[in-house]
């Protein structure tokens, strides 16, 4: 569904759960109609579009360092631009409005406190050794997962497009059996999922609903009430769709027949 009107400056393509969005569509999409591409990778620092890593492909591109993502650092992020004037933008804006090396008040633009602190820095540093090592681990207990859950007919493991060279496996995300389609059943399941992980070694099993789209947040329920049926989609994905957590893909490899076990178990699957 498009929804590009004469306002539409940009394009975010979001690449969800370790996944990359369709980087040739959204480069096409963008190209024809004079936009910006924006690449969302907070959750794929890892992957590849076709041989390309995430953040090759757009005008920009963002990534996080939060505490629950892939690479983290506590918290912030980081955006690269093959754009020299956008990437100047970025430094002023995230260095109270001041170019580098300025004095303390040549401001320029107003600014925010934007900036990475040395110790921030100095911890992504240090993750970043462990990168490709725990790439390899999610990707190998994803695989088995996806191996043990293939033989139940009521819940459908994440499907990877071929066109991704290297998935980032932030979250293990699998869609219930039609007919469970109510957003209670999802939590519930999420909640019996978490308590049935309980025994499957230190890291338990964290699981949660996917995303409610925006439009449903208490938050923006009155504001944005029109836009109620607009994302098909994401409502439904909402109501069927429950995600293990990336540290749960690091676990010893023998525990996958458990995780697996206990992710069916709690959403009444007999196995």
């Amino acid at each position: 569904m498009q929804k590009r009107t004469e306002r539409t400056t940009a394009v975010i393509a979001v690449h969800l759960a370790g996944q990359p969005a369709h980087m040739r569509r959204a480069r096409t999409f963008a190209s024809a109609h004079g936009l910006a591409l924006i690449e969302d990778a907070a959750q794929a620092v890892c992957a590849e579009w076709m041989g390309t890593r995430v953040g090759g492909f757009g005008d920009a591109a963002t990534f996080s360092f939060h505490a629950t993502k892939l690479l983290a650092g506590g918290e912030g992020g980081v955006i690269v631009t093959r754009d020299a004037v956008t990437a100047q933008r970025c430094r002023l804006l995230a260095n109270c409005g001041r170019d580098r090396g300025s004095r303390s008040y040549d401001h320029e633009v107003p600014g925010t406190n934007g900036r990475m602190s040395e110790f921030h820095a100095a911890i992504l540093l240090a993750a970043t050794d462990a990168v490709d090592s725990q790439w390899r681990q999610r990707t190998a207990m994803a695989e088995r997962l996806t191996e043990e859950l293939g033989h139940e007919s009521g819940v459908e493991p994440p499907a990877v497009l071929p066109e991704v060279t290297r998935m980032s496996w932030y979250t293990y995300c699998v869609r219930l059996a039609p007919g469970q389609t109510d957003r209670s059943n999802v939590d519930s399941a999420a909640a019996a999922a978490a308590a049935a992980g309980a025994g499957a070694g230190a890291f338990g099993l964290p699981v949660t609903p996917m995303y409610p789209p925006f439009h449903e947040l208490p938050a923006y329920a009155n504001s944005c009430a029109a836009f109620r049926g607009t994302c098909p989609e994401a409502e439904l994905a909402g109501r069927e769709v429950v995600c293990v957590a990336h540290r749960v893909l690091l676990a010893e490899p023998e525990l996958a027949a458990s995780i697996a076990a206990a992710l069916a178990a709690s959403i009444g699957l007999t196995g």
